[in-house]
């Protein structure tokens, strides 16, 4: 990779019928990540992964030097035809998206974008959404993205940019939120207890262009309409 590479483009196995809209986020510096059988996505709408990774149960095509990858080669880099290959195990206690995800991080890339993330296996889209705010992540933009939808996670001070009238959810993870003071909300989260459990944080709107937060506690997992 010779150009600065500054953010990624992590397809997972979803099932969403149309990703030609992913196009305009995937430019000469982006790094095009492929989970498993996402990869088969990406060749779909006449993108090359650089990377691909999983444990291969749901990829269709492979070549042959990966199809027969000995154990040992496991969780290590094998080049290809300049694509880069990741084989894990299928007994692992992480998901594909999650080793996707700090393979980014390893070449320090902040800004993540995951696509494709829509499927019927409910626990998989839950995972997904619980891991943008593991701590480890704290540092790092990431943002699952649909064509009208986004997600990710706010904390401390934290802007939220949009159209005026963007639906916007509020949820809390992890216990309370806290919300020292806010604006640009139609409704003002600071003044009520935000938790998962009261639910008051579904169906916000945006007043503004921008709404700016500041949480004393917690986080929220944004969801936005757009």
């Amino acid at each position: 990779m010779h150009q600065k590479i500054n953010k990624a483009l992590i397809f997972l196995n979803g099932d969403e019928p149309d990703l030609a809209y992913t196009k305009k986020y995937a430019d000469k510096n982006t790094l095009i990540i492929g989970c498993d059988g996402g990869t088969g996505s990406i060749y779909k709408i006449g993108l090359t992964p650089q990377v691909v990774l999983g444990d291969f149960d749901s990829v269709t095509s492979l070549p042959k030097e990966i199809k027969n990858l000995p154990k040992r080669y496991y969780g290590k880099e094998t080049i290809i035809n300049d694509t880069v290959y990741i084989k894990y195990p299928g007994d692992k206690d992480f998901l594909d998206v999650e080793a996707a995800i700090d393979y980014a991080l390893r070449k320090q890339l902040r800004e993540i974008i995951l696509v494709n993330t829509h499927g019927d296996e409910l626990d998989h889209v839950v995972g997904v959404l619980a891991l943008l705010s593991k701590r480890k992540y704290r540092s790092a933009d990431i943002k699952l993205i649909r064509p009208l939808l986004k997600a990710y996670i706010i904390r401390g001070k934290a802007e939220i940019k949009g159209k005026i009238g963007d639906k916007i959810s509020l949820i809390p993870l992890y216990g309370p939120v806290k919300v020292k003071n806010s604006s640009g909300l139609k409704y003002d989260p600071a003044q009520y207890k935000m938790s998962l459990q009261q639910n008051l944080g579904i169906s916000n709107e945006l007043i503004n262009k921008k709404a700016a937060l500041e949480l004393s506690k917690g986080c929220f997992l944004v969801i936005q309409y757009q």
